[in-house]
C-alpha cells in the first residue's frame, strides 16, 4: 500500500482509517472530552447603587440666574438682572421650533410656556420674540424682558 492514495478506493481506505483512529482515541480517554463544564460562582454579592443626594433645584436655578453666558458672576445681581418684570414674572428661556416661537416665563413655582399674543395672568400680552429679547405690552406701556444680561465692554 502506498502512503499517497492515487485513486479514489485509496482516499476512503483513508478516511476510514482516520475515522477509526479518532474513535479508538475517543473510547480510549485519550481523548475524552470535558463532562463537567459547570463553573463554581462565588456569593452573589450585588447590592442596590447608592444615589447622590437630590439637587436642590431652586438654588440652583437662583445661581444659574446670577451667572451671565460667559461664565462670570454679576456684581449686583437684583439691580442688573433685567429678567425680573414688574409681575413677578422671570423669563427663562425662548425656544424656537420650527416656525413657530415661545417663551417660557417663571413665577417661581412652574414654568408656563407662551407664544405672541398670548395674554398673561396680569393681563399683559406677548407682542413680539427675538433671539434675547421679549417684548411685553401693558395697557399703556411697553417692557422688554431680556434673556441674558448685556456683557461689559472692555
Amino acid at each position: 500500500m502506498k502512503l499517497i492514495p492515487t485513486n479514489n478506493r485509496q482516499v476512503i481506505n483513508w478516511l476510514l482509517a482516520i475515522t477509526l483512529c479518532s474513535a479508538g482515541a475517543l473510547y480510549l480517554g485519550v481523548a475524552e472530552p470535558t463532562r463537567n463544564l459547570q463553573t463554581p460562582t462565588p456569593e452573589d454579592e450585588w447590592q442596590l447603587p447608592t444615589l447622590a443626594a437630590p439637587i436642590e433645584a431652586q438654588a440652583l436655578y437662583a445661581k444659574l440666574n446670577t451667572l451671565q453666558p460667559w461664565g462670570k458672576e454679576l456684581e449686583n445681581a437684583s439691580k442688573t438682572n433685567k429678567n425680573q418684570s414688574t409681575n413677578k414674572l422671570q423669563l427663562v428661556g425662548i425656544v424656537k421650533e420650527g416656525g413657530k416661537q415661545y417663551i417660557l416665563l417663571s413665577d417661581g413655582q412652574k414654568i408656563t410656556r407662551y407664544t405672541i399674543k398670548d395674554t398673561l395672568p396680569d393681563e399683559t400680552v406677548v407682542i413680539s420674540i427675538d433671539k434675547n429679547t421679549v417684548t411685553l405690552q401693558r395697557t399703556d406701556t411697553e417692557e422688554t424682558l431680556k434673556l441674558y444680561a448685556p456683557k461689559p465692554t472692555s
